[in-house]
C-alpha cells in the first residue's frame, strides 16, 4: 500500500460500523409483521396512529416507514459502498478515500437520527455506537486527504459549476421546505405543531438539515466556485452523502405512500429528481479524479 492507504484505525472503525449497522438494519426489517393497532395522544392533544409491530412498533407510521426505507438502503447500498470504499482506500486510491469519508458521513447522519428521534428500543446502544464510530471514522478519513494535491487532481474535469449549482439549490430547497412547514404554526394562536412532529418532542431531521447540511452545502458551493482545495473535498463528501441519503429518502417516500401517509406533491417530485442529479454528479466527480497526481498523507 502507498501513502494514501486507509489507516488501521479507519479500517477498524469501518468494519465495526458495517457489522453493527448490518445487525441494526436487519433487525429493523425482520422483527415482526403484525401487531395491535394503537394510538398515542400527543402533548398538543392530537392522536397519532402507531406502527404497532416490530422494532419500530412504538414509532408513528410515518417515522417507522421512513426507518424501514432507510434500513433497505443501508443494507442494499450503504454497507456494500462502505466495503468498496474501504477496499479502494486501503489500496491508496483517492476515490476510495473520498468515498470512505462520505459513507462515514451517511452512517453518522443516519444513526444520529435513529439515536435522537426513534422511540427507545432494544437497539438504542447500537445506534449510539454506530453514530460514535462513524463520527470518528469521518474525522480520521477527512484528515487523511492531502488538500494541496486534491484540487490539482480534480481539475480541469471536475464538474465544479454544476456541483456548486446543485449544492446551492439543495441548501435553498431544504431551507424553504422545512421552514415552510415549521413557520406557520409558530405564529398561530394557540401555537400549532408542524406536520410530521407526530408524538415526538422535537424535529430532529429538520434540526440536522437546517443546522448542518444546508449551511455546509452553501459553504461548499462558495469554496468550490473559488477553486479552494477544501471546496473540492467538502463538495465531494456532501455529494456522496446526498447520493446515499436521497436514495434512502426515495425509498422512504415509496414506503410512506404505500402506507397511506400523506406526502406533498413537491416532495414526491423534488427528492427523486434531486436523487437522479446527485448520482450523475457523483459519477462525474469520481471520473474527474487523477489518482496518480493525488497521493495523500501517511496514515496514522
Amino acid at each position: 500500500m502507498n501513502q494514501t492507504a486507509a489507516s488501521k484505525p479507519s479500517t477498524i472503525l469501518a468494519t465495526l460500523v458495517g457489522i453493527l449497522s448490518l445487525g441494526a438494519a436487519t433487525a429493523g426489517l425482520s422483527t415482526g409483521t403484525q401487531g395491535t393497532v394503537r394510538s398515542a395522544l400527543t402533548v398538543f392533544g392530537e392522536t397519532v396512529p402507531l406502527y404497532g409491530h416490530g422494532l419500530y412498533r412504538h414509532d408513528s407510521i410515518s417515522v417507522a416507514e421512513q426507518a424501514v426505507g432507510q434500513d433497505i438502503v443501508t443494507l442494499g447500498v450503504a454497507i456494500p459502498l462502505l466495503g468498496l470504499a474501504l477496499f479502494l482506500a486501503r489500496r491508496g486510491r483517492l476515490k476510495g478515500q473520498l468515498l470512505l469519508t462520505g459513507t462515514f458521513g451517511y452512517f453518522f447522519y443516519t444513526y444520529a437520527s435513529y439515536a435522537f428521534l426513534a422511540m427507545y428500543n432494544a437497539f438504542f446502544l447500537v445506534y449510539v455506537a454506530v453514530m460514535s464510530l462513524s463520527l470518528f471514522g469521518f474525522v480520521l478519513s477527512w484528515s487523511s486527504v492531502d488538500l494541496k494535491k486534491l484540487a490539482p487532481s480534480a481539475q480541469p474535469k471536475f464538474p465544479a459549476k454544476r456541483t456548486a449549482a446543485f449544492l446551492f439549490f439543495a441548501a435553498a430547497a431544504v431551507g424553504l421546505m422545512w421552514t415552510g412547514r415549521i413557520a406557520p404554526g409558530l405564529f398561530s394562536d394557540p401555537m400549532q405543531p408542524p406536520i410530521g412532529l407526530d408524538h415526538y418532542t422535537t424535529l430532529v431531521i429538520q434540526a440536522l438539515d437546517l443546522g448542518i447540511v444546508a449551511p455546509a452545502a452553501a459553504v461548499a458551493a462558495v469554496l468550490l466556485l473559488r477553486k479552494k482545495a477544501s471546496g473540492y473535498l467538502l463538495s465531494s463528501v456532501l455529494v456522496l452523502k446526498e447520493c446515499t441519503m436521497l436514495t434512502a429518502i426515495s425509498s422512504m417516500l415509496v414506503r410512506m405512500r404505500m402506507a397511506g401517509v400523506e406526502i406533498s406533491i413537491v416532495e414526491l417530485l423534488l427528492f427523486p429528481a434531486m436523487n437522479a442529479v446527485v448520482v450523475y454528479l457523483l459519477i462525474a466527480m469520481l471520473r474527474s479524479l487523477n489518482e496518480i497526481d493525488a497521493p495523500g498523507r501517511t496514515p496514522t
